[in-house]
């Protein structure tokens, strides 16, 4: 059962269980103050007929006339007079007889002096009533059609109110539970892909760092293996070199990746300008590459600086804007980079070309997954770790980074950042 159905039936059943406690005791008193009303009803009818008919005010033969005619309309209540012998005196319908009084009720009456209770759907009650110097045993009984059809009434509401209830219940705790449950399927989500993540990372660059040491030690254990000249140690000592600094590129551009993963907020964040740190990023690139060439162009002029300016950490921008450089020169005969600058909007874009080699559609698919190397990837050294790391950046600075490339037509990368005008 997934959690969010768990928790929804939880909530419910916890929920039900309280209305349904609520709804039955708001019946259960209503049901006791319906009867306790009737039976004072009854009460007060009976004291009336029995002084009515020992008053002599109206002669019995009336009373029990007006008895059967009412009992057509209305649930009349039934009245009989007895002595203290138990001796009916007076009936208000013999043919009837709903309580139908026996020695042990009447002398039960006489002990008690009042008594109530129930005749299958019919209320009673029994009391002994003074009149006169003597004391009288009444009896009367009748049937609360008026009362029962208000406790239907309330029956039907509640058990409307109970459904209506349950389903509104039901679907707000769905709802809720699926809020509740949200950071706890996010962070499953996140969990997920960390751990596949790990996995991949661990699998490639134990493949990635195991080439190029190896070739270090198989370089300085051939070294070892016999005497050498100084020209064929100095040969050995340079393929060593530059195994090493293969290990230390790969571990440079791993480091670099997992700044990415820190939450932005963490990184340190200021307003830096794009053409400066573009200017940085060629000096670098100059500097471990002599031999490259590359331009930067202003494609409209700025009469406010602000809308070349970012809010954004120069360390990783600057990175990637070395990878996109490297990346143009690296696959173009004549090692050349062409960066232009513009804005448009909140945006402010860069562009980064060569007329190299280009990409095929499958390479321009999976260009900034981690690892990859493409079909082009004999024409120079790589670790398919530089396009996953910019894209990191770019996406990190709430940016956005797209490739536009046709084989044997160079490649365009064009990367939008929000500028701070």
């Amino acid at each position: 059962m997934k959690i969010r159905t768990a928790l929804t039936l939880r909530y419910a059943g916890i929920t039900a269980a309280v209305f349904l406690l609520f709804v039955t005791t708001v019946y259960y008193v209503s049901e006791q103050s319906r009867s306790n009303t009737f039976f004072r009803d009854l009460k007060s009818e009976a004291v009336t007929k029995a002084h009515l008919f020992l008053n002599n005010q109206v002669d019995a033969e009336t009373m029990q006339s007006i008895y059967l005619n009412n009992t057509k309309f209305i649930d009349e209540v039934e009245v009989a007079v007895y002595d203290i012998r138990f001796h009916m005196l007076y009936h208000d319908a013999l043919q009837s007889d709903i309580i139908k009084e026996t020695p042990e009720m009447l002398q039960r009456i006489i002990d008690k002096r009042e008594i109530d209770f129930r005749v299958d759907k019919y209320q009673g009650v029994g009391i002994i009533y003074p009149f006169g110097g003597k004391e009288y045993i009444v009896t009367a009984a009748a049937y609360d059609g008026y009362g029962y059809a208000k406790q239907h009434t309330l029956e039907m509401t509640l058990l409307l109110l109970l459904i209506g209830g349950l389903t509104l219940l039901i679907v707000v705790g769905y709802i809720l539970a699926g809020h509740a449950i949200a950071p706890m399927d996010a962070l499953l989500v996140r969990l997920k892909k960390s751990y596949d993540d790990q996995k991949m990372f661990v699998s490639n660059v134990s493949h990635e760092l195991r080439t190029p040491m190896a070739a270090l030690s198989g370089e300085l254990d051939l070294a070892l293996q016999k005497e050498r000249t100084p020209q064929q140690y100095r040969r050995s000592i340079e393929h060593a070199l530059q195994d090493a600094q293969r290990v230390i590129k790969l571990i440079t551009g791993l480091l670099n990746l997992a700044k990415t993963d820190y939450e932005f907020a963490q990184i340190k964040q200021e307003e830096v300008r794009l053409d400066e740190l573009l200017l940085d990023a060629r000096s670098l690139v100059l500097r471990a590459y002599p031999d490259y060439h590359i331009e930067i162009l202003f494609e409209q002029e700025a009469d406010d600086d602000r809308v070349l300016t970012v809010v954004g950490n120069s360390y990783l921008l600057t990175t990637a804007f070395v990878n996109l450089i490297e990346n143009n020169c690296k696959y173009s005969d004549n090692r050349t980079s062409l960066i232009q600058i513009s804005y448009w909007e909140q945006w402010a874009i860069l562009r980064f070309t060569d007329d190299g080699i280009g990409m095929s559609e499958q390479d321009k698919d999976n260009l900034f997954r981690l690892f990859y190397r493409g079909n082009n990837g004999s024409k120079a050294a790589g670790y398919g770790i530089g396009m996953a790391l910019t894209q990191k950046i770019v996406t990190l600075h709430k940016g956005e980074i797209s490739v536009y490339s046709q084989e044997g037509e160079g490649t365009t990368f064009v990367v939008k950042l929000l500028h701070v005008n």
